[in-house]
């Protein structure tokens, strides 16, 4: 049993869901297969993996892999929050907007977080460069949104696998206690 978002749930309901594979693909998993897979997913809500796992039997033809359930549980759970996708083109067309409504004292704020990041890097040009310039700086900034957008989703599955691991988290707060230490000693020998 364990709790995730303040809820109680237990592998079991993570191996029901699994099960539908099997159930689906007609395949019968192995033990090590069904806990590697059980595993994997134990740190998803079961609603979460239930739902990504009957969304990949609607559309693959073969066992999805645990990493394709994955992408799919974050797809579902940024939806359940909110959270929508904007592409490299959506984010620039946000950029103009803002600079053009709201001008360069305003228009950042009134950007989402993930668009803002990329924005702040070009705001200067987006807001006063506007002869010529405007195919190159789309481009290095649809690339530099692209960069950013992957950095994120690496960042999320790696704090993920962390939070997923007991041992992970315990070294991550003794890592931590000791960056703070350091720090201390360097503001008190820069003191001196």
């Amino acid at each position: 049993m364990s709790i995730i978002d303040g809820n109680k749930v237990s592998i079991g309901d993570i191996v029901k869901a699994v099960g539908l594979l099997q159930i689906a693909y007609r395949k019968d998993f192995t033990e090590e297969q069904m806990e590697l897979y059980v595993q994997r997913l134990s740190m998803l809500h079961p609603a979460t993996v239930k739902a990504a796992i009957l969304c990949l039997v609607d559309k693959n033809k073969f066992l999805p892999t645990i990493a394709e359930i994955k992408e799919e549980c974050a797809k579902i759970s940024d939806a359940v929050h909110g959270e929508k996708a904007i592409s490299a083109d959506e984010a620039w067309s946000m950029a103009l907007h803002a600079a053009g409504t709201y001008g360069y004292e305003r228009g950042l704020e009134t950007l989402q977080e993930n668009v803002k990041t990329v924005a702040k890097r070009f705001w200067h040009e987006i807001c006063y460069d506007n002869v010529g310039n405007i195919p190159l700086m789309r481009a290095h900034f649809m690339k530099a949104y692209t960069a950013e957008e992957e950095l994120r989703k690496e960042t999320k599955r790696v704090w993920a696998a962390i939070a997923g691991s007991p041992e992970l988290l315990k070294a991550k707060k003794r890592a931590a206690a000791l960056q703070e230490k350091v720090r201390e000693l360097a503001e008190a020998k820069t003191m001196r």
